[in-house]
């Protein structure tokens, strides 16, 4: 596979995982955790928890998406030295 069909794949995979069925899944995971815990505990230290788990997933989505974006501008940056090169 050259850089260009990896670029494809990766830009293909990028607009998924900016979507909205992945935020939407996130909103759910954070809404059952909020939903479990408020049936358990009492409301102020639901709200904490609460609280603490949705930064946590949101930090690591965050990262994760950084990390895949990343991977792209890593190829843009090679496939334009070779161009540069060729020229």
């Amino acid at each position: 596979m050259n850089i260009d069909e990896h670029l494809k794949v990766l830009a293909l995979k990028n607009k998924k995982l900016f979507g909205f069925s992945h935020t939407m899944c996130i909103v759910l995971v954070i809404g059952l955790i909020a939903l479990t815990l408020s049936i358990a505990l009492p409301p102020s230290l639901t709200a904490i928890l609460v609280g603490i788990a949705a930064f946590f997933i949101l930090y690591h989505y965050a990262a994760y998406a950084v990390k895949k974006t990343n991977n792209r501008i890593s190829l843009l940056e090679t496939k334009y030295k070779d161009q540069s090169k060729g020229l």
